[in-house]
C-alpha cells in the first residue's frame, strides 16, 4: 500500500494499491501545483467578469453556472478532476494504473437496478418512497426519538447520533444489495462506505427566509444552495413522515454532469439555482431513501417548528474515506467484525472495507451526540 506522504485534507486524501497507481497520481499533483502557480493571479480578474451582476451574486452567494467559469476553475484547481480519471471515471485505464477495485467477477447489475441507475444518471438524484419502514420504526424505537420532542434548532443547526456501535440492521441497509448495485454502476467499480451513518434530527426555530434575507456576512452552511466534493454519492433515509411543506431536503435535478469545484464560491442564490434548475423536493412516508450527487447543487430548506429525523451517510470509489483521513478518531469507524458479515455476497462484504475497527476496542460505548452543521443535510 502507498500514500504520498505530505498531510493531506479531507477531499485530497487517496491511498494507492499499486506503485504505477502512486506514480500516476503523484504527476497529477505536481501538474496541479504547477497550474496553481501559473493561474492563481487571475481569479479575482475572472471573477469579476464572471459574477459582476448584483441580481444574482451578492454577500456569500457568489457561485455560478457559466461554463466558461466552470472550465477556468477546473484548470486552476484540478486535483478531483484527476482523481476521477485515476480512478477510471472518465476514460478507460488499465486496473494497474487505476485507483479504483474492480467489482467481484460474479457481480451482475438486477433490471431493478438498472432501470432506477438509468434514471440517478440522468437526474442525479432518485427517490424510493418508504422503502425501509422497518428499519426507521427500529431506530426511532432504539434511540426513544419522539419528533415532537426533538429541541428547537437554530438556523443550520441541529443534533447528531453517530451509528458506529453494532447494530444488525444498521448493517444490512448499508449493504443493501439494490443501492450498492447501483453505486457500482455509477462508479464501474467498487464502492466503499465512506463514513459512519448518522442521525441528524433539525427542528427549526423559525423558517429560513430567502438567500436575499441571510446575512450577507457569514457562510450559510448546509441551508444554503452548495455542492460538495466530487467522486461522491450520499444516501439520506428518514425516520419520519416528511411533506412538501415541512423540513426537507432539495437538490437541484440534472445538475451532476457538470464537475464543480470550489475556489472560492461554493454557495448559490436562490436567483440561480431558480434560474437554472429544476428543484427536487425530497419528501415521503418514514423509511424513504433519496440517492444524490452531492456535486449537484443542494440545500437542507428548514420550516418553522418542523421536525426532520434522517440518516445520511456516503459511499466513494475509494477517495475520501474518513476513516483514514481521520484515523484516531472512534466515531469514524463501524464496530463490527468478518463474523458480522458472513452471509453478504462478495459486493456486499466489500463496502466495509475501510471503515470497520478490526477489534472490540470500542465495543459496548453509547452514541454520542453533538452540534453539528455543515456535517450533513
Amino acid at each position: 500500500m502507498y500514500r504520498i506522504k505530505r498531510k493531506f485534507t479531507n477531499n485530497q486524501q487517496v491511498l494507492f494499491v499499486s506503485f504505477y497507481a502512486y506514480l500516476l497520481y503523484s504527476f497529477f499533483v505536481y501538474l496541479e501545483a504547477v497550474l496553481d502557480k501559473c493561474f492563481r493571479w487571475l481569479d479575482r480578474p475572472v471573477k469579476r467578469i464572471f459574477q459582476k451582476d448584483q441580481r444574482y451574486y451578492y454577500g456569500p452567494f457568489n457561485a455560478d453556472e457559466s461554463a466558461a467559469h466552470n472550465l477556468y476553475k477546473n484548470l486552476r484547481k484540478p486535483q478531483k478532476f484527476f482523481k476521477k480519471i485515476a480512478y477510471g471515471q472518465f476514460v478507460p485505464l488499465p486496473q494497474l494504473i487505476k485507483l479504483s477495485r474492480p467489482t467481484p467477477k460474479d457481480f451482475k447489475i438486477s433490471a431493478e437496478a438498472r432501470d432506477i441507475l438509468d434514471r440517478f444518471k440522468q437526474d442525479g438524484i432518485v427517490i424510493l418512497p418508504g422503502y425501509f419502514p422497518e428499519y426507521a420504526k427500529h431506530i426511532m424505537a432504539k434511540y426513544q426519538i419522539d419528533p415532537c420532542k426533538v429541541d428547537f434548532s437554530s438556523q443550520g443547526q441541529g443534533k447528531k447520533i453517530a451509528l458506529n456501535s453494532y447494530d444488525a440492521e444498521t448493517i444490512k441497509v448499508l449493504a443493501d444489495p439494490l443501492i450498492i448495485q447501483i453505486f457500482s454502476g455509477v462508479y464501474g467499480c467498487q464502492p466503499f462506505v465512506r463514513e459512519v451513518p448518522v442521525i441528524a434530527m433539525v427542528r427549526p426555530y423559525e423558517t429560513q427566509p430567502r438567500t436575499r434575507q441571510m446575512p450577507q456576512n457569514e457562510r450559510p452552511g448546509t441551508v444554503g444552495w452548495h455542492y460538495d466534493t466530487a467522486n461522491m454519492l450520499s444516501v439520506g433515509i428518514l425516520l419520519n413522515d416528511i411533506s412538501k411543506e415541512d423540513t426537507r431536503m432539495q437538490i437541484a435535478k440534472k445538475a451532476r454532469r457538470k464537475h464543480r469545484v470550489k475556489l472560492t464560491d461554493r454557495f448559490y442564490s436562490d436567483e440561480i439555482i431558480e434560474e437554472h434548475f429544476e428543484i427536487v423536493d425530497c419528501y415521503g412516508p418514514a423509511g424513504t431513501v433519496y440517492l444524490f450527487d452531492p456535486n449537484a447543487p443542494h440545500r437542507r430548506y428548514e420550516v418553522k417548528d418542523s421536525c426532520r429525523v434522517s440518516i445520511y451517510t456516503s459511499y466513494t470509489p475509494g477517495n475520501d474515506i474518513k476513516t483514514l483521513v481521520f484515523p484516531d478518531e472512534k466515531e469514524q469507524r463501524l464496530d463490527i467484525s468478518a463474523k458480522d458479515l458472513a452471509h453478504f455476497s462478495d459486493l456486499q462484504k466489500n463496502v466495509f472495507k475501510y471503515i470497520t475497527i478490526g477489534n472490540n476496542e470500542f465495543k459496548s460505548q453509547t452514541p454520542s451526540e453533538k452540534q453539528f452543521s455543515a456535517a450533513s443535510v
